[in-house]
């Protein structure tokens, strides 16, 4: 079952839009007129490949994506999704319990993870809270030397190439764009990239923030700087011959 489903009939144009990508036509059923009574419009794929396709060519607003997926395993799509730049929130949907899964989706860039069976009414919160944190992010582009992050299609480029983060590396690189120069408390940051139900250890922090200023170390001129006792903080560094 692929395509648009029009059975809900308060549909607007700002509808926000949804793609599921689940071979298991009974979930499908399950989830589509649900969601579609909640306001969304919905799209389905029931491959990876499929899905892969679907969410890299349209904009999607948040992808609930199977992790056991004919053509393409869940985790794979979301990998390969991250890679191309696509960066539309995912909340992961699986039956699986294994931990190793779970740390995978996330080490891939999802937002959430919910394992089956679940209350659809959980899923819906889900599904808010999740659009509700990256509709809050604003529009407006940001950049600081020769990178550029652009929050309305989610992504993050230097000197016109795709820069490859997780949704946390994301998260922590915006509120740093947003503090040139200021050194941003690690509470503060932690508060900003991770749920607030999430409990986070500052070492995890640390080893994101070793992550992220590897991948934006490309850009000679951009200095993600350890600010002790503090935070971090984001720069332009200086320019050959300008010392």
């Amino acid at each position: 079952m692929v395509g648009y489903s029009k059975h809900n009939q308060h549909y607007t144009d700002e509808s926000l839009k949804v793609l599921i990508v689940e071979d298991e036509e009974n979930i499908i059923q399950f989830l589509l007129p649900a969601l579609e009574r909640a306001g969304y419009e919905v799209e389905t794929a029931s491959d990876g490949e499929s899905g892969f396709e679907k969410a890299k060519s349209a904009k999607f607003d948040l992808v609930l994506l199977d992790i056991t997926l004919p053509k393409m395993e869940g985790t794979e799509v979301l990998k390969n999704l991250r890679d191309a730049g696509v960066n539309t929130p995912a909340i992961m949907l699986t039956g699986r319990t294994d931990t190793d899964d779970k740390l995978k989706s996330f080490e891939y860039g999802c937002d959430d993870y919910l394992t089956k069976p679940y209350r659809i009414e959980e899923l819906k919160a889900r599904i808010k809270a999740v659009i509700g944190r990256a509709s809050e992010r604003g529009s407006t582009p940001i950049a600081l030397s020769e990178l550029e992050m652009d929050p309305l299609r989610h992504r993050v480029t230097i000197k016109g190439e795709n820069v490859h983060l997780t949704v946390r590396e994301y998260n922590i690189l915006e509120i740093l764009l947003k503090n040139p120069g200021d050194a941003v408390e690690k509470d503060k940051i932690i508060q900003y990239a991770w749920e607030p139900d999430h409990a986070v250890a500052q070492n995890t922090l640390e080893v994101h923030i070793n992550s992220l200023r590897k991948k934006i170390k490309k850009d000679d001129f951009l200095l993600l700087e350890t600010v002790r006792g503090v935070g971090y903080l984001i720069r332009k560094g200086t320019l050959p011959g300008q010392e």
